[in-house]
């Protein structure tokens, strides 16, 4: 089995609909390619998943609610 420590940069290109189109592909390309292998696992610390959170402007509610719902799944 595989272990996966998603960085901070790596999420925030998944969730970011600002970020550069390129790096979030190459992200999306990297992820999906990881997930074609069943023993894969991957893994936040509470540190990453502060870091993407202080990333997030507060004002957009319906960015903010799907970001903590996808990060509550690790």
């Amino acid at each position: 089995m595989t272990v996966y420590l998603l960085d901070t940069n790596y999420l925030v290109y998944l969730a970011d609909d600002d970020s550069d189109e390129e790096k979030r592909k190459a992200v999306l390309s990297d992820m999906a390619e990881k997930l074609q292998q069943d023993d894969n696992r991957f893994v936040i610390t509470p540190l990453i998943r502060y870091e993407v959170l202080r990333g997030v402007d507060w004002g957009k509610s319906e960015k903010l609610s799907r970001l903590t719902g996808v990060l509550a799944q690790f």
